[in-house]
């Protein structure tokens, strides 16, 4: 992502911008802020120049009201990921519905605790999937006419509450909420629960 930054100090006809390339290093930021006579981002109004997220991140919040330092964050985690995994990412954004630059992070960072089947949109592709490549049964070709692809599709989606994206189907498997996960570090959030366990267990 290449954004722009104007210091809100100046007139329209005299502001001159400072331009980034994201992602960068936090002191980067920092030093074309003190560039732009900006004090801090505080001081400086954003615009997205050049966006190369992926579709369903791009469209997901409004970009130019977020922090750029939470901005850099975002596109330092997407820039790390596959092309594969950035198709991924963008069904995940459409299942968990991210409202902010730090919660499209904090999916990307965590991919792994999702389950993609790419191009797969029907309860009868994904029971296909599931029977044939999954890999947890042993497919026998010959029996191709007596299985039922829809129906274990369905029975699938409803134990694992996914859904079908643009991308394909998805599915959440993590064992804090949605919500939770996009909030913070799930390391962390258990970290701390731990130590809020211990504190009110009654330590002697």
């Amino acid at each position: 992502m290449t954004v722009s930054l104007r210091s809100i100090h100046e007139s329209d006809d005299s502001r001159e911008a400072v331009w980034l390339y994201l992602p960068t290093s936090e002191r980067q930021i920092e030093r074309m802020l003190w560039r732009g006579g900006m004090e801090s981002e505080d001081f400086a109004t954003l615009e997205i120049q050049i966006n190369n997220l992926p579709a369903a991140v791009e469209t997901a919040c409004p970009l130019e009201q977020e922090s750029i330092f939470d901005l850099n964050a975002m596109c330092a985690a997407i820039s790390k990921l596959a092309q594969a995994d950035r198709a991924k990412l963008e069904a995940v954004a459409a299942y968990a519905n991210p409202e902010s630059a730090a919660e499209i992070r904090r999916l990307a960072e965590n991919l792994d605790l999702f389950d993609f089947v790419p191009n797969v949109h029907t309860p009868g592709e994904y029971g296909r999937y599931m029977i044939q490549d999954s890999g947890h049964f042993d497919y026998d070709s010959n029996l191709d006419e007596f299985y039922d692809y829809g129906k274990y599709g369905r029975r699938c989606m409803e134990r694992k509450q996914g859904m079908f994206t643009e991308q394909g189907y998805i599915s959440y498997q993590g064992a804090l909420s949605l919500e939770e996960l996009m909030r913070e570090d799930p390391g962390e959030q258990y970290q701390r629960e731990q130590e809020e366990s211990m504190g009110m267990g009654g330590l002697t």
